[in-house]
């Protein structure tokens, strides 16, 4: 791939991540703070968005056939999203709490499919997952440390109410990073998915890798969801808990960095094992305390729960899927992780909040990991072949 491929492909990450830094940051505060909207009722919210994501979702990739129909899929969602913050800003929130509402869960299950789309996309113009991939992704966690940072900063002097106006910002700067995306020949006959889900329902170990990874990333249910309320809800500015969420990804930015120097393919089953412990472990100190210092030491962690999750994920993908099946599977993936397991692990996680108002979704997730990573090495032997 040659430099200006490569630099078009780094904008579509960076929009995407600055998309996604507020989606996770700063979201679940805006309906809380903002809309006087209850923390049970986000979780409803968000649990309710990934479930009807997998039928969303599916009926878009499907349809998908080549590189032509993932550009012009991307453009599409991103407009529609710019439009609908375009028209959330100029709405009163006093009056039209419902109508926001609506318009905030339709936006979510738009941006849903751009992130399976576009590791689609990368890894079809990758010859060399090793030394591309981790740099390329490198560009999205530098994007959302940049916005974790830089916009709880500017939250902080100008209100939670400044969200919606930022996001539609970042989501012009993603609709014109997509509009630049270098152009492929759609011709090609290796360019045509095959986005039948019967096609990986045949493969059991790759089915068993997707469904391991997916679990230890939903169990980011509660972080994502209300970590941000609790540590605000507990004496932290805006400030602060944007420096926590910026720590945890440049730890990811450390990992990403470095990982095409290790050897993924004769260790994989054991770091899979690996990420799945730490996840427990980083989930029950997070339950554990809620001081400033100490979260900073475990944000840390987030580089093995969700990044090196997540990279394995996708190189399992590129070395060990067919290129046809690339795009089913990214589907598989994210549907499982942000969207099945997610969406029941954040209800739980509102309802646990709502009741308690502490970190108990914390301890839930933690025991969730630690069953999961149980399973796993009592089955690596006969459910986990990376050659098939």
């Amino acid at each position: 791939m040659n430099i200006t491929k490569k630099r078009k492909i780094i904008s579509l990450y960076s929009g995407i991540f600055l998309v996604l830094s507020l989606l996770t940051a700063f979201l679940p505060v805006w309906l809380n703070k903002a809309l006087s909207i209850d923390t049970l009722v986000i979780g409803l919210l968000l649990g309710f968005t990934g479930l009807v994501k997998i039928i969303s979702n599916f009926f878009i990739i499907k349809n998908i056939k080549n590189h032509t129909y993932l550009n012009m899929s991307l453009k599409v969602l991103a407009i529609i999203m710019s439009f609908i913050y375009g028209v959330i800003i100029v709405l009163d929130y006093n009056i039209l709490t419902n109508l926001i509402f609506i318009l905030i869960f339709f936006s979510l299950l738009l941006f849903s499919p751009i992130i399976p789309i576009s590791e689609t996309l990368c890894l079809e113009k990758s010859s060399n997952f090793k030394g591309f991939y981790g740099k390329v992704r490198l560009a999205g966690s530098i994007a959302f440390l940049f916005g974790v940072l830089f916009f709880g900063k500017i939250i902080d002097i100008f209100s939670i109410t400044i969200f919606p106006l930022i996001c539609f910002l970042c989501l012009i700067f993603l609709t014109l990073s997509i509009f630049f995306l270098p152009k492929d020949n759609s011709n090609q006959p290796n360019n045509i998915y095959d986005n039948q889900l019967k096609q990986l329902l045949k493969r059991r170990s790759i089915l068993f890798i997707i469904f391991y990874c997916s679990i230890i990333q939903g169990c980011h249910a509660m972080y994502y969801g209300f970590s941000s309320i609790m540590w605000y809800d507990n004496g932290l500015n805006y400030f602060q808990i944007g420096l926590l969420w910026g720590w945890s990804v440049l730890a990811e930015i450390f990992l990403f960095f470095y990982i095409g120097k290790f050897n993924i393919k004769k260790n994989m089953v054991n770091l899979l094992l690996f990420c799945g412990l730490i996840s427990s472990i980083r989930w029950l100190f997070m339950f554990m305390t809620v001081n400033f210092y100490i979260l900073l030491i475990i944000q840390t962690f987030h580089f093995i729960s969700f990044a090196l999750t997540h990279y394995i994920m996708i190189y399992y993908i590129f070395h060990h899927i067919p290129k046809k099946l690339r795009l089913i599977s990214n589907y598989l993936y994210s549907v499982l992780s942000t969207g099945l397991f997610m969406t029941v692990l954040s209800i739980l996680s509102g309802v646990l909040y709502s009741f308690t108002n502490s970190g108990m979704g914390f301890l839930f997730m933690s025991l969730i990991c630690f069953l999961t990573v149980f399973i796993l090495f009592r089955n690596k032997k006969s459910s986990v072949n990376v050659r098939n």
